[in-house]
């Protein structure tokens, strides 16, 4: 029978513990976890957000029915020029 030293009984117990603590760590992260670290758009961001949908819309709105119309051109081609 083999008598282990101090130091190798030690490694052994170390190896057995990272081996333990590696079998117990998941492989996927679930997205709970994420929820956390996300920071909120502040009032004037999320202001500015929805004034940019809403001009989009509208102008979208007006190319549409600019488009329909067949006496006017289309409102990109007037507008652009004029940006």
């Amino acid at each position: 029978m083999s008598q282990l030293t101090a130091e190798e009984r030690r490694r052994t117990l170390e190896r057995r513990r990272s081996e333990a603590r590696r079998r117990d760590k998941p492989r996927a992260i679930a997205i709970e976890q994420f929820a956390g670290r996300a920071r909120g758009w502040s009032r004037r961001a999320r202001f500015g957000a929805l004034l940019a949908l809403l001009a989009a819309g509208a102008l979208l709105v007006a190319q549409k029915a600019v488009g329909v119309s067949l006496r006017a051109p289309a409102l990109i081609e007037w507008l652009l020029p004029r940006l």
